[in-house]
């Protein structure tokens, strides 16, 4: 059977109530200038932001697609995006986003010019092709990680138990090239841990 030993001084306190601000996070990650938690919602298929601090007064702004859910595979202004059960989500040093759109097989990016893909989604079907961005393909089981130090967005491809990569533009990466900073030490380390999970 298990064999337990809990460490004591550790204690679980709920800070936020999805179903109360009609957010259901599947994944987050936090915009480490301001501490602003972004969050792709799957079953509503939208990104929202919660500002700290949080707590049962936090409300989910709307960062792109819809709060009824709709689903559909549309760039543009991010208040008409529409995204189909997005499952994750990264963010680069300039705060744009990124959103694994797993039902689109597509890689979404919310930036400056408004909800862009920058790979996959040309097809409704799932498969496995590296090449141009347009041309790539991926499982319906992907998730992304933005590692600083190489200025890319690594794509864990469960589906087809790979990873794969994507170069940003340089001009959305802020780093010193000369050391890595924990940040992108800990997405390699997570990235090398989903990996052996994979495999």
């Amino acid at each position: 059977g298990n064999v337990l030993q809990f460490e004591n001084g550790y204690v679980v306190e709920t800070v936020v109530e999805g179903n109360e601000i009609g957010v259901i996070p599947y994944r987050i990650r936090v915009n480490e200038e301001d501490g602003e938690l972004f969050a792709v919602d799957e079953v509503n298929s939208n990104i929202v932001r919660i500002t700290p601090p949080l707590s049962q007064y936090s409300r989910g702004r709307l960062v792109a697609g819809s709060f009824q859910g709709y689903t559909d595979h549309v760039d543009g202004k991010p208040s008409d995006a529409r995204f189909n059960h997005p499952k994750g989500i990264a963010m680069d040093d300039k705060g744009n986003v990124y959103v694994a759109d797993t039902q689109n097989l597509a890689i979404r990016k919310i930036g400056d010019a408004g909800v862009t893909t920058i790979a996959g989604g040309k097809s409704n079907v799932a498969g496995y092709r590296d090449g141009p961005s347009e041309d790539a393909k991926f499982s319906n089981d992907f998730d992304v990680v933005y590692v600083r130090p190489t200025c890319s967005l690594l794509v864990i491809d469960r589906g087809n138990a790979a990873l794969r990569k994507i170069i940003l533009d340089q001009e959305d990466c802020d780093y010193q090239s000369s050391s890595i900073s924990s940040t992108g030490l800990n997405s390699y380390l997570m990235s090398a841990m989903l990996y052996s999970y994979l495999m």
